[in-house]
């Protein structure tokens, strides 16, 4: 058997050897380093630069490691379509330059999969159609087999997508389960694609149950792909949340169960006592609903209800309402009462005190309600635990008036991220954009992540020939700060959209807008006046695939975005030749744990505009502008059209963050003249 490097060497060899082909030095090195960091057993981070081929150079000494010294590799990128794109044409690409290959496994959150029993129920042709299908049973997948329209398609998958609690084993269709299947694969699999979340869940439910119990079983090494997000999707893995959503899945959860034992509660008398039990929940959970909604109201949003340690709470006591601490203390209360007597009234009847005529099928129905006992016992356990939340926590009132929630989150993740992962299994965190001032320093203060091998790769891009950057000289537009505070934000606006519309007019569409607010977007796009053939697609709720698909066919078109198109978004080629930054996007401490980081950060003695607020805010610039140059060919005009690009210290330290050797211009008809645009050329006579 060949060594790992020499299989590394192979694979790349084989890659230059197709039409069409190009070995890049820098997509060879990172695959060299990756598979030196799986050898060492180390933490590394590395930044490859968007165009490397860093997917192919993360799969290739993975799978090279798989075939020579048996590892378990799991590989995790942020979204579910960027991990299908793994599974569906990076991985099998990566696979065929290999003589062998390894078992491997797509996983990734529950929901995504097509729930057998639900199909049943609902539809038995969709049902025979599933079993016999011979696919993975994932939402993408079913959304292409059934050719609907998007709105008939979410309909449907409402029906049949795996709830978020089910029977488990005790399901009639457990073995051919879609999900399970995958779950029992992957924790056998020598190489797992899955995304982010599903990392987070596992290392979560591994800590609960001391390992008994995972989703991807031990492995060796993991590879984070777009590891810039990471923070996002462990904030989101690790809060906890009471809300309507909850109320009314734990109270069919309890309806199930109440079903499930009323044949035992008949024969043994306590038929009474069983349904009041489960009326008490039902109103509780009612009760519930009603008191968050109301807390909302009365709140105008938001507010602290409690916070970990000590000096965290004390230094949040002007966000601080007492009353709502009481107010939430009698509904976790009631939760944490009710809901117990439910449960014990379950162990009651389902255990050695009944005797009834039914107790032959005690065990048949314990095994039906398992999973479901299980998930009420962790949501009262949540409960009661809610103003008293551990590690560096925060326990507030939010959401929206239409989901007001109240949840908890962490405050500072790198400890828990310590304790869950990086203690337990050697990482690779790699992205495009993991860098701020050429160090990782941000990294590891944000997820707690200290790798041992670090290296920011070339990207394979000449910037100085493909890129040009325009940022309006100084006056031309006013301060946002300053114009909102002073009242004269409309103007502020009207600037705005008057270089957005020159630069529209110089590109013949071909611009994404890359927005911090609706309400911005929304007042700069009423104030722009084009002609018909180059129309604004504006981002409305739910529309980002669709709104980004239409973008794409038609090069005339410009694109107004939010957060979604930021990051993740790909239109090669000439349709996105210029990305706009309107502004740049400071995150403003509004929300309870934006408002909790800052004052967390002031209490240890750290500056959160320069440690959190500006290096966040760095990146994101990075990955608005990382849409622009996606392959061999693009070029393109970034436009930075925030005045405190000019005006502020800080302002120099954003237009160093971009490529090397880009030149800038205060006029943007020299960026655009700069780049010679084929498309733009006159129609010779």
């Amino acid at each position: 058997m060949a060594t790992v490097p020499e299989l590394i060497e192979t694979a790349f060899a084989r890659l230059a050897a197709m039409p069409g082909m190009e070995i890049r030095e820098s997509q060879l090195q990172l695959a060299r380093l990756i598979g030196d960091a799986i050898a060492m057993g180390c933490h590394s981070a590395f930044e490859a630069p968007t165009g490397l081929g860093k997917s192919f150079a993360g799969l290739v000494p993975a799978i090279a490691h798989a075939l020579v010294n048996e590892k378990r590799i799991v590989i995790a990128t942020y979204t579910n379509v960027l991990t299908e794109q793994y599974w569906r044409k990076d991985l099998p690409f990566a696979l065929s330059l290999f003589d062998e290959r390894p078992s491997t496994q797509l996983l990734i959150g529950r929901q995504r999969f097509a729930c057998l029993a639900e199909a049943e129920k609902h539809d038995r042709l969709i049902f025979d159609h599933l079993i016999n299908s011979g696919g993975l049973g994932i939402e993408s997948e079913f959304r292409s087999e059934t050719k609907m329209k998007q709105k008939e398609f979410a309909n449907l998958w409402k029906q049949v997508a795996t709830p978020a609690a089910c029977p488990g084993r005790a399901c009639p269709h457990h073995e051919p389960c879609f999900y399970y299947k995958a779950r029992r694969k992957a924790a056998e699999a020598q190489i797992v694609i899955t995304n982010q979340s599903v990392v987070v869940q596992d290392a979560l439910l591994k800590g609960v149950t001391g390992g008994d119990a995972n989703m991807l079983g031990t492995y060796d090494y993991l590879i984070i792909d777009e590891a810039h997000d990471f923070h996002s999707a462990a904030q989101n893995g690790l809060e906890f949340e009471i809300s309507e959503n909850k109320f009314r899945l734990n109270a069919t959860l309890a309806q199930k169960i109440h079903d499930e034992c009323a044949g035992l509660a008949r024969s043994a008398g306590w038929e009474v006592h069983w349904r009041r039990a489960l009326e008490l929940v039902m109103d509780t959970f009612g009760y519930g609903t009603q008191t968050i909604a109301d807390l909302h109201r009365d709140l105008n949003g938001r507010a602290i209800a409690a916070a970990m340690p000590i000096e965290l709470f004390e230094g949040l006591s002007q966000h601080h309402v007492p009353a709502t601490e009481t107010r939430i203390e009698s509904l976790t209360n009631a939760i944490g009462t009710n809901l117990g007597r439910y449960l014990r009234a379950v162990e009651k009847i389902t255990g050695p005190a009944n005797q009834s005529s039914e107790v032959r099928h005690k065990d048949e129905v314990l095994r039906q309600i398992k999973n479901y006992v299980g998930y009420l016992e962790d949501f009262q356990r949540g409960c009661q635990l809610f103003l008293t939340p551990e590690e560096t926590a925060i326990s507030y009132v939010g959401g929206s008036s239409r989901n007001p929630i109240l949840r908890t989150d962490i405050v500072e993740l790198g400890p828990t991220l310590t304790e869950l992962i990086w203690k337990f299994v050697p990482t690779t965190c790699m992205s495009a954009t993991l860098a701020v001032d050429g160090s990782f320093e941000f990294l590891q203060k944000t997820i707690g992540f200290h790798p041992e091998l670090t290296e920011i790769l070339p990207s394979p891009f000449d910037f100085a020939s493909s890129m040009s950057v325009y940022v309006p000289s100084r006056g031309k537009i006013v301060d946002p700060t300053a114009a909102r505070q002073g009242d004269y934000e409309a103007e502020y606006f009207d600037q705005i959209a008057r270089d957005i519309q020159q630069i529209i007019e110089l590109m013949q569409g071909r611009t994404l807008c890359l927005f911090h607010s609706r309400r911005e977007m929304e007042a700069v796009a009423e104030r722009i006046s084009l002609t018909e053939d180059l129309p604004i697609y504006l981002q409305s709720a739910g529309s980002v695939a669709s709104i980004g698909e239409r973008f794409k066919r038609k090069p005339s078109a410009s694109l107004f975005g939010l957060r979604s198109f930021w990051t993740g978004f790909d239109a090669p080629g000439e349709t996105l030749s210029c990305v706009v930054v309107v502004r740049i996007p400071f995150e403003v401490p509004v929300e309870p744990l934006q408002i909790a980081r800052q004052t967390w950060m002031a209490i240890n003695g750290r500056d959160s505009f320069q440690e959190w607020t500006i290096p966040s805010a760095k990146m994101l610039v990075r990955q608005g502008v990382g849409r622009l140059i996606r392959k061999d060919g693009d070029r393109g005009l970034v436009a930075l059209l925030d005045p405190r690009i000019s005006t502020k210290n800080y302002g120099e330290a954003f237009l160093e963050n971009l490529p090397a050797g880009v030149r800038s211009f205060s006029d943007p008809v020299e960026a655009v003249a700069h780049l010679a645009f084929p498309f733009l050329e006159p129609t010779p006579t």
